[in-house]
C-alpha cells in the first residue's frame, strides 16, 4: 500500500489531456476551469486497492496562430504546466484534426512536514479529433509521460485517453485516461486513471 500510495501522490498530475485537436484560434484567449479525479487500482481484479483523489485546474490558453496554441495550467495538487498545440491537420471546422501538445509540468509539495519532494514531468500526447456536429467532437489519442523526482524512482506514464467536446461559445468537455504506471527498477502491477469535466470559457475574442 505505500508503494501505491506514492504513485498516486505523484500521479496527481494533469497526465490526462481534456482538449480536442481544436486549436483557440488566433488572437484568442480562453479560461478553462476543470474538476478531476485521479485514481489507482492495484490489480483490476482486486478493488480493496483502489484509491481515488480529487482535484481541480485552472488553465489558460491563447491561440498565437489560427493552428498554434500556447497553454499554461495549474492544479491543486501544487503542479504548475505549461503546453504547446499543434494542429498538424485539419484545422477548427474541418470533419477530421490531427494535434501534438508537447508540454513540461513542475510539482513540489511538502513531505513528512518539512522535506520538499519535486517532480518534474514530460508530455507527449497525440490528439485525433473527429467532428460529428458543429458543436460535438470526438477525441482520442496516446499520450506518454515521463516523471523525473529528487531520488532515482523515476516513472514512465505510457497510456491513452478520450472523450467529448461540445458547444458553440462556451465548450464543455468530458474526457477521462488510463495509464500503466512502469517505475524503473521496481515495475508496478497496476493502472493509474484520471478523468475529469472542464469548460472552455472565452476571455477574449479578437
Amino acid at each position: 500500500m505505500i508503494f501505491t500510495s506514492a504513485i498516486l501522490f505523484y500521479s496527481c498530475a494533469q497526465i490526462t489531456p481534456l482538449h480536442s485537436a481544436r486549436t483557440s484560434g488566433a488572437g484568442n484567449l480562453t479560461l478553462t476551469p476543470t474538476i478531476d479525479g485521479t485514481g489507482y487500482i492495484g490489480t483490476v481484479l482486486n478493488s480493496q486497492d483502489a484509491l481515488i483523489l480529487p482535484g481541480l485546474r485552472a488553465e489558460l490558453a491563447y491561440g498565437l496562430t489560427e493552428q498554434f496554441d500556447i497553454i499554461a495550467s495549474i492544479s491543486s495538487s501544487s503542479s504548475i504546466k505549461t503546453s504547446l498545440k499543434f494542429q498538424l491537420y485539419g484545422d477548427n471546422y474541418s470533419s477530421f484534426a490531427f494535434a501534438a501538445m508537447p508540454g513540461y509540468e513542475y510539482q513540489a509539495a511538502l513531505a513528512n512536514g518539512s522535506t520538499q519532494d519535486v517532480s518534474q514531468r514530460l508530455h507527449f500526447p497525440f490528439i485525433f479529433s473527429i467532428r460529428a456536429t458543429e458543436v460535438f467532437d470526438y477525441y482520442l489519442g496516446p499520450n506518454l509521460v515521463l516523471q523525473f523526482t529528487d531520488d532515482v524512482q523515476n516513472t514512465a506514464f505510457p497510456g491513452a485517453f478520450g472523450g467529448f467536446e461540445i458547444g458553440n461559445r462556451i465548450k464543455y468537455n468530458i474526457g477521462a485516461g488510463v495509464f500503466v504506471p512502469y517505475t524503473f527498477n521496481i515495475g508496478t502491477d497496476g493502472y493509474l486513471f484520471q478523468f475529469g469535466i472542464s469548460a472552455i470559457v472565452p476571455l477574449y475574442t479578437k
